[in-house]
């Protein structure tokens, strides 16, 4: 639906193709195909609770932030202290809880 909501605010446009979603955040929404839960020996995991269709969408998040190619591989080449400028750079525009999400992500390459 679209047009104002009872509090007078535009409601937002939802997608057709997209299912009810099940959690919803202002970042994005989960399908009703799946849940979070804990799983064991591995935290909080995305578990399917019914048959997912190759190709069908489960997920959708808007990012917290963008860099191109080029500025990512220019700071590379600078090393690590000049990736994490770029970062904190883009973070600066984010509202804090975004930022502490960001930070609290793991890195699954990470070999510490």
């Amino acid at each position: 639906p679209s047009g104002p909501s009872t509090n007078g605010q535009p409601r937002a446009r939802t997608r057709a193709r997209m299912p009810r979603p099940l959690a919803a955040s202002t970042h994005g929404a989960l399908s009703r195909k799946c849940c979070v839960r804990l799983v064991a020996g591995a935290d909080l995991g995305v578990v399917a609770t019914a048959d997912i269709e190759p190709g069908e969408l489960i997920l959708e998040e808007l990012p917290l932030f963008l860099l191109r190619a080029g500025e990512l591989a220019q700071a590379a080449a600078q090393g690590c202290d000049a990736q994490e400028a770029l970062i904190r750079s883009r973070l600066e525009h984010v509202h804090t809880a975004g930022q502490d999400a960001f930070w609290a992500l793991a890195d699954c390459h990470s070999t510490d």
